[in-house]
C-alpha cells in the first residue's frame, strides 16, 4: 500500500512540476508548440535521430505561419522567431538589448577556452571584439592572401597528382577541410603544415577531431548550445584533453618563439600577440573608437583604458579561429563544388568567369584583386550558404525585458531566441524554387532576391554580432574553390544524386552530410611540353588507355579541348557530332592530321591512309574497285588455303604434344601468309617458318619497341613536327624490302605475261592503264565513287609501293589482332565459344565438305556478331581524327573551330561507355543479331571500329573477311581455354609502345582437337 502511495505522489509530482515548468509560454500569452514529458518540444534532438538543421527547419514549416512561438528545449523556453523583420529587428535595431548569445560564459572559470568571442557575453565581449575587428579588414587580408594562395596551390597539385595516378574520386568535404586546416594554420599560426597530402596528419586528425559527427560530440553541442546553464553545471569539458593539450602547446610555443626570437610574421597569430602585448593592433589603436560597436554597453563617451590580451584569452581566440575557420569554410566548399558538380551550366559559367578574370593575370598567378572581381563566383558562394547555412540558427539572448513589437506580450531577460535560418533561407514564400541552385539570385541582390523585407540571408548573422571572420571565411571559400574550378571540372559519381536532395548527420552540430559525397574530377590542363599527352609520349600509358580515360573524364561534355604537346586538338564524345563529322560533313573533314608531306622525303609515307585532298581523292577513287565483293570472291581460294595450314600446323602441334600457344603470333603469322600471297602472289608459309622475312618484316613495323612507339607518337600526334624533323617513318631494311618486292613482282609478271587474282595484279592494272580493268565503266554497285568524274592518272611505282606497304602493314595486324581478341574473348566464355562452333558445324554439313567457301562463311551469322563484338570491345585503333580544311561552326553550339585543327574521336570509350552499351565489358556477340550498331542506346557514331563515311576503312571487306575465315578455320578443328585462369575475369592490360590495341603480355591458349 505504501508503495502504491509512493507511486501516485510521484506521477503527481511529475505532473505538477511539468505543468509549472510548462506554462511559461501560456503565462505570457504567447503561443507555444504542446510540450513532452520532460524533452518538451526536442525528443527528436536529444534521441540524435534528428539533424540539428533538420529539426530547426522543422520547427519552422510547421508554424511559419506565426511571428514567433514558444518551444522548449527539455524545460528550458525558448522563442522560436519566424517573421524576418522581427529577426531584423533583434539583430540590429533592438541590438542594444539583443548583444548577448545564450552560451555557457560562466563555465570559462573552469575551462579558459571558453573565453572565445563566440560565447563571452556584455563587456567581455565587446572588448574583445573591438580588439578583433582590425584583424579582418580587406587590409589585413589582402596582406595573408599570398599565403593562402600558396595552400590553394598546393590543393592544385595534389588532385593533379592524384589524377595522373588515375584516381578521379575523391570524398571532397575532407579535401576541403585539409585545404582549409592547412590555410588555417599558415594564416594563423605561420605553421607549414601540409596536410592535404598526409593522411594521418596529427594537425588535420586533432582540429578535425572538434567538428566530427561523433556521439560525444552530438551530446555537446545539444548541451552547450539547447540547455548551456545545465551545461555549466555539469562542468562538462568542452573539448577533448587531447585537443586542450594541442592548442595550448601550439600557442604557447608559438608565441614564445616569435616573442624570444623577435619574428614577426604577416598571420592572425602575430595581431594576437600584439593584443597580449600592447592592447591593440599596430596601425589599428583608434579604428575602433568611433565604430558601431559602441553604441552598446556603458558608452559615456569616455576613453576607456586599453586592455591588454590575456594569454588564455588568446588561446580563446586562436581555438575557436581555428576550430570554426576550417569547418565551416571547408562545408561551403565542399556543399558549393556537390551543387556545381550536378548544376553543369553553373559550373561552365563559373569557369568561363575565372578564365576571363585570370587573362588579366600578369604573372599568370590569382591575386586579391583579381578574385574580387569574380562575381558570378560570390554568387555560387551565397547560393551555398542559403540552401546550406552552415549554423541553421542564430541565437540571441535579452539582457533586459522585452516588448515583442506589434503586441502586449513582454519577453522576460534572460530568455533564449532562435532565429531559424535554414526554414527562412528554404522557405518557398520568400525565395522562389529555393531548394534549387541558383546563383543568379545574387548578380543584382545582395538578399537573393527575396520576396519579402527583413534578415532573409542570415549566413553569417546580422548586426554587430555578425560572423567577425565573415570576410576572411569567404574569402578562403571562395579562393578554394577558385583554384579548383581553374584546373578542374566536377561531376558526381552517385547519379542518384543529381536529383535528390543530401540526408543531414543527426550527430554534427553545423550541417552535414549524413554519407560521403563523392565527386568524380577531370583536368585538361596541360602540363610544360607534353600538353594533355604525357604519358603517351613518355610511354606510360597506351593509345588505347589514353583515349579511353579521356572520354571517360569529359564525356558528360560533347566535346573538349587539349593539347597534344604543344597542338590544340578537339576530342568529340558526342556521337551524334562524330556522325556530322565522319559524313554529312565530310566535305570539311575528309583528310586525317597525318605527316602525308613526308611523302616527298620518304615515298612510303604517301599512301591511302595519310595522303590528303585530291591526291588521296584520286587514289581513292583508283582503289576502291579492288576491294569490291566481287574481287574479294576471286581472291578467296587463297585466302583458304593459308587457313588449311594453319588448320594443319596447329593439329601437328597438338599431335606431338604441344598444347599451349601464344595466338597474337600464330594469327600474325596466318594473316601475313594471307596478305602475302593474296597481295603480292608469294607462297610465303611464315606459319611453319617463323623466322621467315615477311614475318621479320612485318614485326619490324608494328612490334611494341622504344623506337615504334616514339614514331608513332610523333607522325600520329604531332605531325608538323614529324614532317620538319625528317625523321625517317620506317627502318631502311623495312624500305627496301617493300621496294623490291613490288618492283621485282612487277617486273615478273609483265616479262613473263604472268596474271594472277590477287591485289598486285589490280595494282598493275592501275600502273599501266590508270583503272582496274572491269571497272572502267564503273558499274559495280559497290563502288561508291563510280559517278565521279576524273582524269585518268597512271599510278607510279611509288604510289604502287606506298599502297603495297599500308596494305601489307595495316592489312595483317588489324585482322591478326582482332582474330586473337576474338579468341581470347570465346575461351573465356565457353557458352559462346560452342555455340559458334554449332553454327559452324551446322553450315558446313550442308556442303557434306569441310571446305569453306565464300558463300558459305557469309551464311554464319553469330560468327559475324562475334567479330563485330571483338572490335567493339577492342577498336584495334582507339581514336578516329580527322582535320578540318575550312572554319567549321560546331552544330548547337556558338563556337567555330578554326581551319586545320585535328579533330581526335575517342571510339574506345564510345563502344566501352555503359551509358551507350549495355554491360560494355561484358562480351555478348548476340547485340549484334538484329543491330549493325550492337543495340546502342543512342543515336549517332557508335559503332566505328573501321570509321564511317567517305574516308571508312577501303579494306574493310578484306579485313573482316580473313578474319571471319581464320576463326572458322580454328573453331571448326579446335576448341580453345585460357592457360591463364585469372584472366577469365579480369581486363586486359594494353603495351604503351604499341599503337594499336595489343596485350602487353602475351595471351597463352590451351588448344584441344574437339
Amino acid at each position: 500500500m505504501i508503495a502504491l502511495y509512493l507511486i501516485s505522489f510521484l506521477i503527481a509530482s511529475i505532473y505538477h512540476l511539468n505543468k509549472h515548468f510548462f506554462k511559461f509560454w501560456n503565462d505570457l500569452k504567447i503561443k507555444q508548440i504542446e510540450p513532452t514529458f520532460f524533452v518538451g518540444n526536442a525528443g527528436k534532438l536529444f534521441s540524435m535521430k534528428y539533424s540539428i538543421g533538420d529539426f530547426i527547419e522543422e520547427i519552422y514549416n510547421n508554424n511559419k505561419s506565426e511571428r514567433f512561438i514558444g518551444v522548449y528545449l527539455s524545460y528550458r523556453p525558448v522563442l522560436f522567431v519566424n517573421d524576418p523583420e522581427l529577426a531584423q529587428q533583434i539583430l540590429i535595431s533592438d541590438f542594444n538589448i539583443f548583444h548577448d548569445r545564450p552560451t555557457p560564459d560562466k563555465s570559462a572559470k573552469n575551462y579558459p577556452i571558453m573565453k572565445n568571442l563566440f560565447v563571452q557575453k556584455g563587456k567581455k565581449w565587446r572588448d574583445l571584439r573591438v580588439k578583433i575587428s582590425p584583424a579582418f579588414s580587406s587590409a589585413k587580408l589582402r596582406s595573408m592572401f599570398p599565403i593562402m594562395r600558396d595552400c590553394g596551390q598546393l590543393l592544385q597539385k595534389y588532385i593533379s597528382h592524384k589524377i595522373s595516378n588515375d584516381e578521379t574520386i575523391f570524398e571532397f568535404k575532407d579535401l576541403c577541410a585539409r585545404f582549409t586546416v592547412d590555410n588555417i594554420l599558415s594564416v594563423a599560426f605561420g605553421v607549414e603544415n601540409n596536410c592535404i597530402d598526409e593522411n594521418e596528419n596529427i594537425f588535420y586528425k586533432i582540429i578535425s577531431s572538434v567538428f566530427a559527427p561523433t556521439l560525444r560530440n552530438g551530446i555537446l553541442g545539444i548541451l552547450i548550445f539547447f540547455t548551456p546553464e545545465l551545461f555549466t553545471k555539469l562542468k562538462i569539458s568542452p573539448t577533448t584533453k587531447e585537443v586542450d593539450q594541442f592548442i595550448n602547446k601550439l600557442v604557447n610555443e608559438t608565441v614564445e618563439y616569435r616573442e624570444k626570437n623577435n619574428i614577426q610574421r604577416k598571420d592572425f597569430l602575430q595581431l594576437l600577440i600584439e593584443l597580449k602585448n600592447q592592447g591593440y593592433m599596430s596601425a589599428d589603436k583608434n579604428i575602433c573608437k568611433n565604430d558601431e560597436l559602441n553604441i552598446m554597453i556603458n558608452d559615456d563617451g569616455v576613453e576607456e583604458d586599453v586592455q591588454k590580451l590575456t594569454i588564455d584569452e588568446l588561446i580563446a581566440q586562436a581555438y575557436i579561429f581555428l576550430s570554426a575557420g576550417f569547418e565551416t569554410s571547408s562545408s561551403t566548399m565542399a556543399y558549393a563544388i556537390f551543387e556545381l558538380a550536378r548544376n553543369k551550366e553553373a559550373q561552365v559559367k563559373a569557369q568561363k568567369e575565372i578564365e576571363k578574370v585570370m587573362q588579366e593575370a600578369e604573372t599568370g598567378e590569382i591575386s586579391y584583386d583579381l578574385l574580387n572581381e569574380m562575381k558570378y563566383v560570390d554568387c555560387c558562394i551565397d547560393e551555398t550558404l542559403r540552401k546550406y547555412p552552415i549554423g541553421s540558427w542564430l541565437i540571441r539572448e535579452n539582457s533586459k525585458d522585452y516588448e515583442i513589437p506589434g503586441t502586449r506580450s513582454v519577453l522576460p531577460k534572460g530568455t533564449a531566441v532562435f532565429i531559424p535560418s535554414i526554414g527562412i533561407q528554404r522557405d518557398p514564400d520568400i525565395y522562389d524554387d529555393p531548394l534549387t541552385f541558383k546563383p543568379e539570385r545574387f548578380l543584382n541582390s545582395t538578399n537573393g532576391s527575396a520576396k519579402v523585407k527583413g534578415a532573409t540571408f542570415l549566413a553569417f548573422g546580422l548586426g554587430n554580432r555578425s560572423c567577425v571572420a565573415a570576410r576572411m571565411g569567404k574569402l578562403q571559400s571562395k579562393l578554394g574553390i577558385v583554384m579548383l574550378l581553374s584546373k578542374f571540372s566536377f561531376e558526381l559519381d552517385d547519379k542518384s544524386l543529381e536529383t535528390e536532395e543530401l540526408i543531414n548527420h543527426p550527430k554534427s552540430l553545423v550541417l552535414a552530410p549524413l554519407k560521403p559525397v563523392m565527386i568524380k574530377v577531370k583536368q585538361l590542363e596541360p602540363s610544360f611540353l607534353f600538353g594533355n599527352a604525357g604519358k603517351i609520349f613518355t610511354m606510360t600509358t597506351s593509345f588505347g588507355d589514353y583515349f579511353e580515360d579521356i572520354y571517360n573524364k569529359t564525356k558528360s561534355e560533347r566535346f573538349m579541348g587539349a593539347y597534344l604537346s604543344y597542338s590544340p586538338i578537339l576530342i568529340v564524345n558526342d556521337p551524334e557530332l562524330i556522325q556530322n563529322i565522319m559524313i554529312s560533313d565530310f566535305t570539311t573533314f575528309h583528310d586525317r592530321p597525318t605527316p602525308g608531306d613526308a611523302a616527298e622525303n620518304y615515298p612510303l609515307v604517301g599512301n591511302l591512309f595519310n595522303l590528303r585532298g585530291q591526291k588521296w581523292r584520286d587514289l581513292r577513287i583508283k582503289l576502291s574497285p579492288t576491294f569490291t565483293s566481287g574481287k574479294l570472291k576471286v581472291m578467296f581460294p587463297i585466302m583458304r588455303d593459308c587457313g588449311k595450314v594453319l588448320q594443319t600446323y596447329v593439329e601437328k602441334q597438338i599431335k606431338s604434344g604441344q598444347t599451349v600457344f601464344e595466338f597474337k603470333d600464330l594469327c600474325a603469322r596466318f594473316t601475313i601468309n594471307n596478305i602475302s600471297s593474296v597481295a603480292f602472289g608469294v607462297e610465303n608459309d611464315c606459319i611453319n617458318d617463323p623466322d621467315n622475312v615477311f614475318r621479320k618484316m612485318g614485326l619490324k613495323l608494328f612490334e611494341p619497341s622504344l623506337r615504334n612507339g616514339i614514331i608513332n607518337s610523333i607522325a600520329f600526334l604531332t605531325p608538323k613536327l614529324f614532317t620538319i624533323l625528317k625523321i625517317p617513318p620506317f627502318p631502311a631494311d623495312l624500305e627496301q624490302f617493300i621496294y623490291s618486292l613490288v618492283t621485282e613482282t612487277v617486273e615478273y609478271r609483265e616479262k613473263n605475261n604472268f596474271q594472277r587474282n590477287d591485289f598486285m595484279q589490280l595494282m598493275i592494272q592501275l600502273k599501266n592503264q590508270g583503272y582496274v580493268s572491269a571497272d572502267k565503266d564503273a558499274n559495280d554497285d559497290e563502288n561508291e565513287w563510280k559517278n565521279e568524274k576524273r582524269e585518268i592518272k597512271k599510278m607510279t611505282i611509288d604510289e604502287m609501293a606506298a599502297q603495297a606497304f599500308v596494305f601489307f602493314g595495316a592489312g595483317f595486324e588489324t585482322s591478326s589482332s582482332t582474330m586473337s581478341f576474338s579468341l581470347f574473348e570465346l575461351a573465356r566464355n565457353k557458352d559462346i565459344q560452342k555455340k559458334v562452333q554449332e553454327e559452324i558445324d551446322e553450315v558446313m554439313k550442308k556442303t557434306g565438305s569441310d571446305e569453306f567457301t565464300y558463300d558459305l562463311l557469309n551464311e554464319m551469322k553469330y560468327l559475324d556478331c562475334v567479330v563485330d563484338e571483338t572490335l567493339r570491345k577492342y577498336p584495334i585503333l582507339a581514336a578516329l581524327f580527322r582535320v578540318g580544311t575550312k572554319d567549321y561552326s560546331i552544330p548547337n553550339s556558338n563556337l567555330v573551330l578554326p581551319k586545320d585543327t585535328p579533330v581526335y574521336m575517342p571510339i574506345i570509350g564510345i563502344q566501352r561507355d555503359p551509358e551507350i552499351f549495355e554491360d560494355p565489358m561484358a562480351f555478348k556477340p548476340e547485340r549484334f543479331l538484329d543491330s549493325p550498331t550492337g543495340g546502342a542506346k543512342v543515336k549517332g557514331a557508335v559503332y566505328v571500329p573501321f570509321g564511317t563515311g567517305s574516308r571508312n576503312c577501303i579494306g574493310a571487306r578484306l579485313g573482316k573477311l580473313q578474319t571471319k575465315l581464320g576463326l572458322a578455320t580454328v573453331l571448326a578443328k579446335f576448341n580453345f581455354e585460357l592457360k591463364d585462369k585469372s584472366l577469365e575475369k579480369g581486363e586486359l592490360k594494353y603495351n604503351p609502345k604499341s599503337f594499336v590495341l595489343t596485350p602487353i603480355t602475351p595471351v597463352m591458349m590451351k588448344v584441344t582437337l574437339r
